[in-house]
């Protein structure tokens, strides 16, 4: 009940009930914003969702899952500091201690601009993609059933009033209206190969929804996530394909520190 004590002063459940849905988003929404948890209730939720998986008493049903390339801000790792090669290696000690020399071979930096993706990269990771990529290992271990992995590329169109000098990006959330082919919900000069992938995603979703599997006639083939082939990952782009996971190393490394915790 501590929210309840700090936002509204009341311990009751039938004061907070009396409070409305808009209250109650406003103050959860003030910072911290990191308030709720899944609530272990002994009926939908009957233990911490690690220890179903490991068990093994997760739905056994086919996954498909995955993130977009700039999930996270490079402000994340470089606060207000200007992206540079000296303010990386530096925070990275920092951060990482014994563990920084590892970290920079896996989040590179030799350039001002290279610094400046790998703080991008490591700020996506700790907000998306670790936890996704945790939860598919742990379904492929115990969930006996088709994983579908994919990492969204492809950036969206700037608007026409973008200022100077701003970087396409393809931040969170941002493939749901590909998904849905909704682009006209975004006011951004659509391309038509912003058109072509949202078909080809749609498509692929769709064939999910229907039989545990993406793929379908004249689409790019999308093999299942498995380490027989690399685990492989869809890369969808205007030109999307299938390949060996590349970038492992950087999850089992952020993997070992979390769990060293």
């Amino acid at each position: 009940m501590e929210f309840a004590q700090k936002a509204f002063g009341t311990s009751s459940i039938e004061a907070l009930r009396a409070k409305s849905a808009q209250e109650i988003m406003d103050a959860a929404l003030k910072p911290p914003r990191s308030r709720f948890y899944p609530n272990i209730d002994g009926y939908f939720l009957p233990e911490d969702g690690r220890a179903i998986f490991a068990a093994g008493k997760q739905s056994h049903v086919p996954l498909l899952a995955g993130w977009n390339r700039d999930e996270g801000s490079f402000r994340a790792f470089f606060g207000d500091d200007q992206p540079s090669v000296e303010t990386y290696v530096a925070r990275a000690k920092a951060k990482f201690g014994s563990d920084a020399e590892t970290f920079l071979k896996l989040y590179p930096a030799a350039t001002d601009a290279q610094a400046k993706r790998s703080g991008q990269d490591l700020a996506g990771d700790q907000f998306m993609g670790y936890n996704t990529w945790k939860w598919m290992e742990e379904h492929l271990k115990t969930g006996g059933s088709s994983i579908f992995r994919y990492k969204f590329d492809h950036t969206l169109p700037l608007p026409k009033n973008a200022a100077p000098g701003l970087e396409p990006t393809a931040p969170h959330a941002c493939d749901i209206e590909y998904v849905f082919q909704m682009l006209p919900a975004r006011d951004l000069p659509w391309r038509t190969e912003d058109q072509q992938l949202s078909e080809l995603i749609s498509s692929y979703w769709t064939n999910f929804a229907k039989t545990g599997n993406p793929n379908g006639p004249g689409l790019p083939r999308w093999p299942e996530y498995n380490s027989r082939d690399g685990y492989p990952v869809m890369r969808l782009d205007a030109t999307s394909s299938a390949a060996p996971d590349k970038q492992r190393e950087r999850y089992e490394f952020l993997d070992r520190l979390n769990s060293a915790r």
